[in-house]
């Protein structure tokens, strides 16, 4: 198992349903060691969205915490606690990165309610594009929004 999945659909394993039956859509993909998996195709932009919130959460604790070191004689607040520096780094990161990724699937999920692909290639253009098709407003004039 796993080295050759076959992702072909099998028509003995069909079987007759009546009308408006429910279904899932799956997502399949392969894996190199776990072979085939499937699972019901869901909306991904709401998970990467609450991670990236949780990740706010984080950064905004570490702003305190940074706030609670006194500055030197410089007036610099030096951190030398490599620890506390890759939470630091791994907060911010995972914060932007999330954020990218939520507004990437959600320009995903309006491309497919509204049938076409989109053609932008941008996080910004593809945002822009499929608010537009949808005629939704993108705010992208105003300052909480201007790259989107």
């Amino acid at each position: 198992m796993g080295r050759k999945p076959k992702l072909q659909s099998n028509p003995k394993f069909a079987h007759p349903h009546e009308k408006g039956a429910p279904f899932f859509v799956m997502q399949d993909l392969t894996h190199k060691t776990l072979g085939a998996i499937s699972y019901p195709r869901h909306e991904i932009w709401p998970v990467q969205h609450d991670l990236s919130v949780e990740a706010y959460k984080r950064l905004k604790i570490i702003h305190e915490q940074i706030l609670a070191i006194e500055p030197g004689k410089t007036n610099i607040r030096q951190i030398m606690d490599m620890e506390f520096l890759s939470n630091i780094y791994e907060a911010g990161s995972e914060m932007v990165s999330r954020s990218i990724r939520a507004v990437q699937y959600l320009a995903e999920a309006m491309e497919r309610i509204s049938g076409e692909p989109l053609r932008e290639n941008t996080t910004e253009g593809r945002i822009k594009e499929a608010v537009g098709r949808l005629g939704l407003n993108s705010f992208s004039n105003t300052d909480e929004y201007r790259g989107l």
